[in-house]
């Protein structure tokens, strides 16, 4: 009994470190297996073992023509195999997209269409299941790991239907159970909330890489947001933590599309800032386009209306500051391109409001991902299961999927 508890201790090791080093190949990209050793702690023997079995499983591939600088044998280049792919998806209110991305974080192609505003789930379904059938043929005989859809609304984690999109009009939806027969596809199907996506690709790919407890803020139609807490996404008991956009902020506000009153959204969303600079809302970001525009001219009241707008961005920040204690806070979506005309507003309030009066709070930056964020983290989140457990992955050849 002795010898098999040792024996099954031993495979989890083994199981544990193909994780680690396949992690840190996917995150960091290609290295020598010297740097490997170094980086993760195993000894030389362990490397050589841990990388030939993930050969072994095809999710490693190695070049020995890298030059060491050094007299004698070239070194072998570890390298992730791009031939193993996720599909992300999103469906937002004016589009919905597909992005194929590889081992490494690569992201392979991406399609982005139109989608009609009034569009049903299963229609919107129907429009994705349209794009997998072109990214599928674009795969070849690539490994599909996943797909994850991310989608601007409440996501119940243990059945993966939309419980609330309010800017969708959805409520209740079934997503995942149209996904998958739809979809008709063997691999799993997971459905996350747009913005809990978008923390987690700015987390592993963007502005946060390398931080560990992350707030992530992204404006557009509505306000979104997720938290990463430890590398790890904050999704709560039922999965909808982090609906950052309807965190009340003003008594007797503007009436909210979630049904409530006050939401930070309705102070802080695109339309909120169209309407303070006195543009239409107009579809495929032509209004906050007008708005740079006329902030560029130097006209007053977009700049008066940048700087009010920049005042409940730092109101609703603040409060996350005081809530989740990051060590960065990213801006994304719309708060990319008005950044620089909204920092010093924000900073102000956050002056105001932090808790922390030292000045020692949470670095506030902008996104680097842009609208691909959630399309990253959505990536990311089919990538995960692979990399606790490389020896029990069952990818799916994207030639044999049915769109």
């Amino acid at each position: 009994m002795a010898t098999g508890s040792a024996g099954a201790r031993s495979e989890q090791i083994r199981q544990r470190n193909l994780g680690i080093v396949l992690r840190h190949l996917h995150c960091s990209g290609p290295v020598t297996r010297s740097d490997l050793g170094a980086t993760t702690g195993l000894t030389r023997s362990a490397v050589k073992t841990i990388v030939g079995d993930l050969a072994r499983l095809g999710l490693v591939t190695e070049n020995s023509s890298v030059s060491s600088g050094s007299p004698g044998r070239p070194s072998t280049l570890v390298a992730p195999n791009a031939l193993h792919v996720t599909l992300a998806m999103e469906i937002l209110v004016d589009t919905v997209a597909i992005a194929v991305v590889s081992l490494g974080g690569t992201i392979r192609s991406v399609v982005r269409v139109e989608r009609r505003a009034d569009a049903s789930p299963v229609d919107t379904v129907d429009q994705l299941a349209q794009l997998l059938g072109s990214a599928l043929d674009d795969c070849g005989d690539a490994a599909v790991h996943g797909i994850t859809v991310a989608v601007p609304g409440s996501v119940r984690r243990s059945d993966n239907a939309v419980v609330l999109a309010p800017n969708l009009g959805w409520r209740e939806v079934p997503l995942g159970e149209i996904l998958r027969a739809h979809l008709n596809t063997p691999v799993p199907v997971t459905v996350v909330n747009d913005g809990d996506a978008g923390a987690l690709g700015e987390t592993r790919r963007g502005a946060a890489k390398g931080v560990n407890d992350v707030v992530y803020v992204y404006a557009e139609v509505g306000v979104g947001g997720g938290v990463v807490v430890d590398g790890q996404p904050l999704r709560g008991a039922r999965g909808f933590a982090a609906e950052v956009g309807h965190i009340p902020v003003r008594t007797g506000g503007r009436t909210c599309k979630c049904g409530s009153t006050g939401c930070w959204e309705t102070e802080a969303g695109e339309v909120a800032l169209l309407k303070r600079a006195g543009r239409r809302n107009t579809r495929r970001r032509a209004g906050l386009d007008a708005v740079m525009s006329a902030a560029a001219e130097g006209d007053q009241r977009t700049l008066d209306a940048l700087d009010e707008h920049g005042i409940w961005i730092g109101v609703g920040v603040a409060a996350l500051i005081n809530i989740f204690d990051p060590q960065r806070v990213v801006l994304g979506g719309a708060l990319v391109p008005i950044y620089a005309h909204i920092e010093r507003a924000m900073q102000r309030e956050l002056e105001r409001r932090v808790f922390d009066s030292s000045g020692n709070w949470a670095e506030v930056v902008p996104a680097k991902l842009g609208a691909e964020a959630p399309l990253v983290g959505a990536a990311e989140w089919s990538w995960d299961a692979l990399l606790t457990n490389p020896a029990e992955s069952s990818p799916v050849a994207a030639n044999s999927m049915v769109a």
